[in-house]
């Protein structure tokens, strides 16, 4: 009897002790599994905030631009005061200071705001053919392009000021040309012309057939020479009052 109840009492201390020891191995698993967890939670969070970084940079570069070619351009404008000003330019009011003029000021913008026009500009830009020619893989750059605004809010001109090749400028054209109709400028309930720079942002991409059905889906255009595309990353946009048509 003795005998039996030191054999159950055995018995029992070894499924004590296998029980523990799976326990501490379940325990170790868990704890690994959320320490991998953290680790990888946060490489996603510094390469997130690596990647804002990123594009707050590109941002302050593309106003620089941006801003830098449009008050170029407005002094050269101003030194060449046509008829089209003098046609389309109606008289305004003179207010008796700053702040008063300031409250009459309304700038132009796109209906559907900044999301809107960049879907649309990846959307209206047709991939050129014979990308491999121009680029290689990782290739990225800014297009710089001006473009003239009446005062209905209708995009009836543009100009590239970054040339790279008539193929790809003629579409990127052609993209902006589609670009949605704005809300024109107005100063004192009066409507008047604008000219923008517009610097877009883009990326030499290698993608997946796979990807591209995707892009296609979306209604974006991909082209039908090989896996080269041309992604329109980012845009910013400097306004100034059409002083006079862009020659």
């Amino acid at each position: 009897m003795r005998r039996l109840s030191a054999l159950i009492i055995s018995l029992i201390y070894i499924f004590f002790c296998q029980a523990q020891t799976t326990f501490n191995a379940e325990a170790v698993n868990i704890s690994s599994e959320i320490k991998r967890i953290e680790k990888e939670r946060s490489r996603i969070l510094k390469k997130n905030e690596k990647q804002k970084l990123s594009a707050k940079k590109s941002m302050i570069k593309m106003k620089h631009i941006a801003d830098s070619t449009s008050y170029a351009d407005y002094m050269i404008e101003l030194g060449q005061v046509t008829a089209y000003a003098e046609k389309m330019w109606p008289s305004f009011e003179v207010y008796p200071n700053l702040k008063a003029a300031k409250k009459a000021f309304k700038e132009l913008y796109f209906s559907g705001g900044y999301t809107r026009v960049k879907s649309n500009l990846r959307s209206n830009f047709k991939q050129p053919e014979h990308l491999g020619s121009y680029f290689s893989i990782g290739t990225w750059g800014y297009i710089t392009i001006r473009l003239l605004v009446d005062q209905e809010g209708n995009i009836i001109r543009t100009k590239m000021k970054t040339r790279i090749a008539p193929d790809i400028d003629e579409k990127v054209e052609l993209a902006v040309l589609g670009l949605p109709q704005l809300y024109p400028g107005e100063f004192g309930g009066k409507k008047y012309p604008s000219a923008g720079t517009l610097v877009i942002e883009y990326e030499i991409n290698n993608v997946s057939d796979s990807y591209k059905l995707r892009l296609r889906r979306k209604g974006v255009d991909t082209g039908g020479w090989g896996n080269y595309f041309m992604l329109l990353k980012d845009y910013y946009i400097t306004w100034s009052p059409a002083i006079t048509p862009m020659l």
